[in-house]
């Protein structure tokens, strides 16, 4: 329990108690280098499949309007045959 972790060092003030507890482990700015690369490096990733994804859609597109076209062209010309 957390109040028994308190008893335990007698001769502390409250105030270095609560630092023991709440101060983190390593220095708050690696944490925050550490964050900001991180995240940098999951924005790249997530700006390179955006990139890949819009290439393929124009790809599809192009594809889905040629073939359009392709059979517009089959239906004219067969339409006016007959």
């Amino acid at each position: 329990m957390i109040s028994n972790s308190w008893n335990k060092t007698e001769g502390e003030s409250i105030s270095q108690k609560v630092m023991g507890k709440v101060k983190p482990d390593e220095p708050l700015k690696n944490r925050i280098d550490l964050l900001r690369k991180n995240y940098n490096h999951k924005l790249q990733n997530y700006q390179e499949l955006m990139k890949n994804y819009k290439q393929n859609m124009i790809k599809f597109l192009k594809n889905v309007l040629m073939h359009r076209e392709i059979t517009n062209r089959f239906m004219h010309k067969h339409t006016q045959e007959n």
